[in-house]
C-alpha cells in the first residue's frame, strides 16, 4: 500500500496508525504547490481533489478521506484494538471521528488560511467551545479509555496545529497532557521523525527541523542525491565528500563492505551513479543537526516487483559527507 502525505497535515493520522499496526505502507510525500509526488507522479491523477491523504491499495483501489482510511487500516489488524469490535464502542469512535473532522479539523485549518481572516474571531470561539467539549470526553489516558486508537491519533494531529493557528492549548491542561502522552509513544515518535517533525521545548507540540545546521545538512544531502537521480555526473561528489569519509555499504551481509577515504568512497558512489539498466526513485530526505537520512527505491525492471527499498544514514561535517551507512529491505 501507498499513503500519500504532506508534512504535519491530517495525513499524519493514518501514517501514525499504519506504524502502530506494523503495516507495510510506503509513505509518499506530495508537494503542496506543484502536486508532484516524491516518486515523480502527478498527485491530481491519484486524487483530483488535490488534498491528502490518499491510500492506494495493493490491487490499485484508491481510498480518500482520512477517517475512512484509518478505519480500513484498523480493520486489517482488529486484534490490535485501534478500532473497537463491539458495535456500541465502534459507534462511539465513529462519532468521535466525525466530530473531530467537522468541528475541530475544519475550523483549525481555516484559522491558518488568509481567506478566513475576516471571521477569525468567530472561528476561535467555535474552536474553543469544541475543545471545551472534547476535553470532557476522556475516559482514561485516551478518549475511550486507556488504549490508544484511531480517534486519538486524529485529535493529536489536529491539536498539533495550535502552535501555528494561535489557539492557546494551555487553557485545556488535559489536552496538553494528552499531546505529551501521545507524542511519547514509540510509533508516534517514529512517524513524526519520518515527517521531519521534532518535539518543541515544551514537549506538547511537534514542528519542523528548522535550525540552521539541519537546513545546511539537508541542502548537502539533496545535492548528493541529485548525482544519483538527475545528473548521473559523479564529478559533483568532489565538493561533497570529506577526505576522511567512511561508507558502510548495503552488501554483503551481515555488515556490508567498508570503504575509507575520499577516493575510495567516490569510486563506490561513481559506480552506483553511472550504472546501466537501473534507476533510483526518491522517497524522502530528512535532516536533523549534522545527521540525515535518505530513503530511496532502486528499480531494475519494468515495475516495483523488480526493486528494493533502502535508506542511507548520513553525517555531515563542515559542508561535506563524512559518514554513510546503507541498509536495504531484503530477505
Amino acid at each position: 500500500m501507498k499513503l500519500y502525505t504532506h508534512q504535519a497535515a491530517c495525513s499524519l493520522s493514518p501514517h501514525i496508525i499504519s506504524r502502530e499496526l506494523g503495516l507495510d505502507v510506503e509513505i509518499i510525500r506530495v508537494d503542496r504547490g506543484t502536486h508532484r509526488t516524491s516518486d515523480g507522479k502527478d498527485y491530481l491523477a491519484i486524487n483530483p481533489n488535490g488534498y491528502v491523504p490518499a491510500l492506494v491499495l495493493d490491487d490499485g483501489e484508491i481510498m480518500i478521506e482520512g477517517t475512512a482510511i484509518v478505519q480500513y487500516l484498523a480493520s486489517l489488524k482488529p486484534e490490535a484494538g485501534m478500532m473497537p469490535e463491539d458495535a456500541r464502542s465502534r459507534r462511539l469512535v465513529q462519532s468521535l471521528l466525525n466530530f473531530i473532522a467537522t468541528e475541530i479539523h475544519k475550523p483549525m485549518a481555516q484559522l491558518m488560511m488568509p481567506a478566513y481572516a475576516p471571521v477569525k474571531d468567530a472561528l476561535y470561539r467555535h474552536v474553543a467551545s469544541r475543545l471545551d467539549w472534547i476535553a470532557t470526553r476522556f475516559k482514561g489516558e485516551y478518549l475511550t479509555g486507556n488504549s490508544f486508537g484511531v480517534a486519538d491519533a486524529y485529535l493529536f494531529v489536529c491539536l498539533n496545529w495550535s502552535q501555528w493557528n494561535g489557539v492557546d492549548l494551555k487553557r485545556w491542561p488535559i489536552l496538553e497532557a494528552f499531546m505529551k502522552r501521545v507524542g511519547e509513544r514509540p510509533e508516534v515518535a517514529a512517524a513524526l521523525e519520518a515527517e521531519g517533525l521534532a518535539p518543541r521545548a515544551d514537549g506538547v507540540f511537534f514542528g519542523s527541523f528548522h535550525d540552521a545546521e539541519s537546513i545546511r545538512t539537508e541542502a548537502i544531502l539533496r545535492r548528493f542525491n541529485e548525482v544519483f537521480l538527475l545528473t548521473h555526473d559523479p564529478a559533483a561528489l568532489q565538493d561533497l565528500v570529506a577526505e576522511d569519509c567512511v561508507i558502510e555499504n548495503t552488501q554483503p551481509a551481515p555488515d556490508g563492505s567498508r570503504h575509507k577515504g575520499k577516493a575510495d568512497c567516490i569510486a563506490v558512489w561513481t559506480e552506483i551513479a553511472t550504472m546501466q539498466g537501473a534507476h533510483f526513485e526518491p522517497e524522502s530526505i530528512i535532516a536533523r543537526g549534522d545527521r540525515g537520512e535518505i530513503r530511496w527505491r532502486l528499480v531494475w525492471g519494468a515495475d516495483h516487483a523488480s526493486s528494493v527499498r533502502g535508506v542511507n544514514l548520513m553525517r555531515v561535517r563542515d559542508g561535506r559527507i563524512v559518514e554513510a551507512q546503507g541498509y536495504v529491505k531484503a530477505s
